[in-house]
């Protein structure tokens, strides 16, 4: 069965302009952020809630911090400009190299 319009209508309302029961809720609510509120400020400082106590810590040099991380490794130097000069020549003399012989293969067909 359908409930009456009427009734659907007359909750509803009540609902809106609200009831004794909604009257007392609002005003647990209100009262209950006063309390959290005031409870924050509690204490010495103006805000004791943003001021914790917190213990004196030492000072530790820089130097002193362990090393979290992978060992240092032993690398061999950097190639010097004349080094690298040398290098690349070789690279590129191998380069060609290997360019003919490919063509070489490519003409016998292989």
């Amino acid at each position: 069965m359908r409930p009456q319009q009427g009734a659907e209508r007359l909750r509803i309302t009540e609902f809106r302009t609200g009831s004794a029961v909604g009257a007392r809720m609002r005003a647990a609510v209100l009262v209950l952020g006063a309390a959290l509120s005031l409870a924050g400020c509690a204490g010495d400082s103006p805000m004791a809630f943003l001021d914790p106590k917190v213990p004196d810590v030492p000072k530790v040099e820089p130097a002193n911090y362990i090393t979290i991380g992978a060992p240092e490794v032993k690398r061999r130097p950097t190639l010097s400009p004349a080094d690298q000069t040398k290098l690349q020549q070789q690279l590129e003399g191998l380069s060609k190299d290997n360019g003919k012989s490919v063509e070489q293969a490519i003409e016998k067909g292989v």
